[in-house]
């Protein structure tokens, strides 16, 4: 391999996106006037597939296996299979795609990563895929808890432009 060709390789390793490292903060009016906070953020494809593989992983192990007999699991369940169809869309493609998501989705892809990583990392003879699978999630959990941090501080000044007078 020549100079050239491993420096141009290395340039495009560089220049790839980087789930979640780009990010954008924004105020939306809600249902019924309500303003929210939504993120716009920057997702790999191979990172949507592993977060689709532990949500799909997850939504077996919380609600297939056990019968749901309440509203709220069922509103649960109906939220990350929401969830699960927005980043599936993201993994078919080279590169990486938009999403926005809410402080919910957020914090449900980052449990649901660090639960993934908790219960299947300390498994012995994963295969190779597993193991990037969990190298993956273990990479995205910190920014994905740093995203729950951003949601919270961006949420506590849109309550306090609220109860601000406004001239």
């Amino acid at each position: 391999m020549t100079g050239g060709v491993r420096r141009v390789r290395r340039y495009r390793e560089l220049m790839t996106a980087v789930s979640f490292d780009t990010r954008s903060f924004q105020v939306v009016d809600g249902p019924l006037g309500a303003r929210d906070v939504v993120l716009g953020t920057l997702v790999t494809n191979a990172d949507a597939r592993a977060l689709a593989d532990a949500l799909s992983w997850r939504r077996n192990r919380d609600f297939v296996a056990t019968p749901m007999e309440d509203a709220g699991a069922i509103q649960s369940l109906r939220a990350m299979v929401e969830l699960l169809d927005q980043v599936e869309m993201l993994t078919s493609g080279d590169h990486a795609g938009p999403m926005t998501l809410t402080c919910p989705q957020v914090v449900l892809l980052a449990e649901t990563a660090a639960a993934y990583v908790h219960e299947r990392g300390d498994e012995d003879f994963l295969a190779l895929p597993e193991r990037d699978r969990i190298a993956r999630l273990r990479s995205l959990m910190t920014p994905l808890f740093d995203l729950v941090a951003g949601f919270n501080s961006a949420m506590e000044q849109l309550r306090a432009q609220t109860r601000a007078p406004r001239p």
